[in-house]
């Protein structure tokens, strides 16, 4: 439960006798203060935001912020005359035997003109590790490919002269390892965990990695709004439903049907505005009618 003081305390408590009593578990001061809260459960987690302070995963009776450990991040350096030419980004994946463990976080941008990408990290202190996947994007894009995998944890180098064309057939990176978004809702759906609004982007909703709740590529979303929506914003969400995700804003109501494969560089996420003329001022406002119900 939340609860807030309305002065100066956001608090998250559990109750484990119907709510007779409860035990404080997570203060999240006064910056929330006023936010309602949404909570979404995945799996044997409990996932907590409020859109003002970063989201919180609760296993058991242990609460902590929304994340996953991640895999040593790349330093990249313009290297000797090669095949690369663009804007460019690299991601690890460090690898346990045959076992993928979360994605690094991307390494800052570096822009390449006729030359060979020179790349160097940190060897992951997990001694379980056997070696890395190297991951890229393509000069102009922002998928991250398959480029490369690299041999024993302790070897922290590598030269990238792979071309573009080379790699946009190998495989897609499904584990980014970043966290998710200072969002205001959180919803499951397909596998995946769909986190929506924040105050920078009020209409956009982001997908997790596959059964990743708390792994989110941040160009990984959907923007529900078009030119007649300026201004809108997202309310609530409700997933698996009829096999498609609903997202209610205040002036719509739209529809994501999909699986969330990715073709090629593409997204399998088909986005719907519907016929409904309004939509809500809240994800509380939506009443659901059983059917065969009768209302006036």
């Amino acid at each position: 439960g939340v609860l807030d003081d309305a002065v100066n305390e956001w608090e998250i408590h559990y109750s484990t006798d119907e709510g007779v009593t409860w035990t404080f578990l997570y203060d999240a001061g006064s910056t929330p203060v006023g936010q309602p809260g949404d909570m979404a459960q995945f799996g044997d987690d409990l996932f907590i935001c409020n859109g003002k302070v970063a989201p919180r995963k609760l296993s058991g009776v242990s609460i902590a912020a929304a994340g996953v450990t991640q895999s040593p991040t790349v330093s990249s350096a313009a290297g000797a005359a090669g095949l690369l030419n663009g804007d460019y980004r690299w991601k690890l994946v460090s690898m346990v035997g045959e076992v993928r463990q979360n994605g690094s976080a991307p390494s800052t941008n570096l822009a390449l003109q006729d030359k060979i990408g020179s790349l160097t990290w940190t060897a992951d202190a997990n001694g379980a590790v056997t070696g890395y996947e190297l991951y890229r994007t393509t000069g102009t894009g922002t998928t991250f490919y398959f480029v490369a995998y690299i041999d024993l944890r302790v070897t922290a180098a590598y030269s990238d002269n792979t071309a573009d064309s080379t790699i946009v057939g190998n495989r897609v990176l499904l584990e980014h390892g970043d966290a998710p978004p200072v969002a205001y809702f959180c919803e499951p759906h397909k596998g995946r965990m769909w986190w929506l609004r924040t105050d920078t982007y009020p209409t956009r909703g982001y997908w997790s990695d596959p059964n990743l709740p708390d792994s989110v590529y941040s160009y990984n979303y959907l923007d529900f709004s078009d030119s007649e929506l300026q201004g809108d914003q997202i309310t609530g969400a409700f997933g698996n439903f009829a096999s498609m995700l609903i997202v209610f804003t205040e002036r719509a109501v739209w529809t994501v049907s999909g699986t969330g494969a990715v073709i090629g560089a593409i997204n399998d996420w088909t986005k719907n505005r519907s016929n409904a003329q309004i939509g809500t001022v809240s994800g509380r406002s939506v009443v659901r009618i059983p059917a065969g119900s009768k209302y006036q």
